[in-house]
């Protein structure tokens, strides 16, 4: 079912499982809570739209122009634009190496998920 905040971004409950998606023109961005239910939505998808028009079940390394890294041992994932950043400063035809301005956020700044974390860098 679709969630009440996001339109397309959806919570799909399966025989106790639970997964969570998100949908992008023909892009599906899925957070499966067990191999059991990704297959099951995997077998769904195909049997719906045909076996050779589902492809994917991998990890994700990119979406809607943002790269992905994550790193297990650590706990952490990075959100990379660069390429699309590269593509802007081509655009505006922005010479290769040019100083721009700096960010509004301070470099090295850390997101975490807990109150208590002002989130300064190390």
């Amino acid at each position: 079912r679709a969630l009440v905040m996001d339109r397309m971004a959806f919570r799909w409950e399966h025989d106790g499982e639970e997964m969570h998606l998100a949908v992008h023109v023909d892009d599906i961005v899925a957070t499966p809570s067990s191999e059991k239910i990704r297959a099951a939505f995997e077998e769904k998808m195909r049997a719906y739209f045909g076996k050779e028009r589902v492809t994917g079940g991998e990890e994700t390394d990119y979406v809607l122009g943002m790269r992905i890294d994550r790193d297990w041992e650590r706990r952490t994932i990075t959100l990379s634009q660069s390429a699309f950043i590269r593509k802007l400063l081509e655009d505006f035809e922005v010479p290769e190496g040019q100083k721009v301005a700096g960010s509004p956020l301070p470099g090295g700044i850390k997101l975490t998920a807990t109150a208590e974390d002002d989130g300064s860098p190390d």
